[in-house]
């Protein structure tokens, strides 16, 4: 349902600002989660798609613009189970957005509530909506989060369909960047995503630089 769902999201990702001077490696690859999955979506989402995804379209439109967000992409990847009896797979969706500046990016995560439906709407992931609830939470004794970094868990259930989802999202520059997992990994595998997926795309942050003057 939620690759389906994706897949709209990245044909109808074309409007303005989608993917807004992303390139496609500036979301996860398959080296940053490993061999035991594969991508089952990605491209490029504008403003006004990632708006759509909440009930108030229109508002929160109207509020990603003034946050200065412009676009960005994302990747959604399963894992692939072994032999029976198979657990549930592990999902991955990682999201790179880009916003008018730095500072537009940092208030825009400083900013984020633990609110259930605009983290629904972030992680551009379909919920039930009976007993929607989300928390901000820490890592583990050993583990810490990269500076700047904010983390998540989200809950809900309905009409036999319980979904868990841990989410670590991060500042890179003018980029915010996430990794949401749902199934058994939980804030473990967010966090080892997120440290490969940082370790490769810290180029976002980087300045570029003005080529210099021809030598003859």
């Amino acid at each position: 349902m939620l690759a389906v769902a994706l897949a709209l999201v990245a044909a109808c990702g074309s409007g303005e600002g989608a993917g807004a001077g992303l390139g496609a490696d500036s979301t996860c690859t398959a080296e940053d989660l490993g061999a035991e999955y594969h991508l089952l979506t990605a491209g490029e989402v504008s403003v006004r798609n990632l708006a759509g995804l909440s009930d108030d379209a229109r508002a929160r439109q109207q509020q990603l613009q003034e946050a200065g967000l412009r676009g960005g992409r994302f990747s959604y990847w399963e894992e692939q189970v072994g032999r029976p009896p198979f657990a549930p797979p592990m999902q991955v969706l990682c999201q790179a957005l880009e916003f008018e500046s730095a500072e537009a990016a940092g208030r825009f995560l400083r900013e984020l509530t633990d609110d259930p439906d605009e983290l629904a709407m972030t992680a551009m992931k379909w919920l039930p909506r009976e007993r929607r609830a989300a928390e901000e939470v820490t890592a583990d004794a050993g583990k810490s989060l990269p500076a700047g970094a904010r983390s998540f868990r989200i809950t809900a259930s309905g009409a036999g369909v319980d979904v868990e989802i841990y989410a670590v999202i991060t500042p890179n520059g003018a980029y915010t960047q996430g990794v949401y997992v749902s199934g058994a990994g939980g804030l473990e595998e967010a966090l080892a995503v997120t440290e490969r997926f940082r370790s490769r795309t810290q180029m976002l942050a980087a300045p570029r630089e003005e080529p210099g003057p021809l030598l003859r």
